[in-house]
């Protein structure tokens, strides 16, 4: 019995009840010469046979209970109209009125199933857009959240308003600032400042993403502790319906290790050179093609070149 219906069987089966009344109420006058018990009985009890069939079919099917009953309504109200009609001795009579109004009833209610019948298929056409749509959102959001998911495993997120104010940390913006979520909500990046960079390099960036322009670049933070560690850096602006930036979006990927170990590379490399330009023995440094690119004063004093002069010669000028 809560099976749904279906609008369009319904509708056809309608549309031939109604097809049936016009032929029937068109034929059978011409074919009773003589009125069989007033002029309305031959009409009606086809037109209630028909009824009954159309509202059986419905009924078996167990579908929608409404437009059942209102089909049993329509039958109804046809039965009092040919009882009506049993005991009218003339069309003008009084009770023959009432047959008339019982038969009027009859296809109004008639009409009103037609009505339901239409409404709801509507409603099941629009319930299924919904569903679709609610499918397809459903799988946008779960495609969303596991982008999400694989994003926040690997970089360091954060959202700003056009202010400036964070509105979204995740976890790794937490672990390396040292702050926890709620404490760097609706603050801005002025608490990460390390103060390494300077006021003109701050102002290029703001002016770019203000554009709507991606901005890349390495900025060196300081965590709460107080240690300071450098994050490669790419800006993108999110835009609003006034098709300006209305939030931005900072995806950021820690790279203090290599930071400091191009800062021990040149540490040692500074080392080196101190050594090389502080002893008596010669030093000379190449690249791969045997060119001079380093030349201490112990290899001046050896062979005789200055150190500008020595620069861009090939080793092989040296040891012939």
């Amino acid at each position: 019995r809560n099976s749904a219906m279906r609008p369009r069987t319904f509708v056809g089966s309608l549309t031939g009840l109604v097809v049936g009344f016009f032929l029937v109420s068109v034929s059978l006058p011409l074919i009773a010469a003589t009125p069989v018990w007033g002029v309305y009985r031959p009409i009606q009890i086809p037109l209630f046979a028909v009824l009954l069939v159309v509202g059986r079919h419905f009924w078996y099917r167990r579908t929608q209970h409404g437009l059942c009953e209102g089909l049993a309504w329509a039958a109804g109200f046809l039965i009092a109209s040919n009882f009506a009609t049993l005991f009218a001795k003339s069309p003008d009579e009084s009770i023959a009125v009432i047959a008339h109004t019982a038969k009027l009833g009859a296809y109004v209610l008639l009409y009103a199933v037609y009505l339901r019948a239409v409404g709801d298929a509507a409603v099941e056409r629009a319930e299924a857009r919904v569903r679709q749509n609610t499918g397809d959102l459903e799988k946008v959001v779960e495609e969303l959240q596991r982008t999400k998911f694989a994003l926040d495993q690997h970089a360091i997120v954060g959202i700003t308003d056009v202010k400036g104010r964070i509105v979204y940390a995740n976890d790794k913006f937490s672990e390396i600032s040292g702050y926890s979520i709620e404490e760097l909500l609706g603050k801005d990046h002025r608490i990460l400042s390390s103060g390494h960079h300077s006021k003109a390099f701050f102002r290029e960036m703001y002016r770019t993403i203000a554009h709507g322009q991606v901005w890349r670049g390495e900025l060196c933070n300081r965590s709460k502790n107080g240690k300071l560690y450098w994050v490669e850096t790419t800006i993108v602006p999110f835009f609003g319906k006034n098709q300006k930036p209305s939030h931005y979006i900072a995806l950021r990927t820690d790279i203090t290790r290599v930071k400091q170990a191009q800062q021990a590379i040149t540490e040692a490399a500074e080392r080196f050179r101190a050594v090389t330009l502080t002893t008596l023995h010669a030093f000379v440094t190449t690249d791969s093609s045997g060119d001079v690119v380093d030349w201490n004063p112990g290899a001046e004093a050896l062979f005789g070149f200055t150190d500008s002069e020595a620069i861009g010669l090939n080793v092989g000028l040296l040891f012939p």
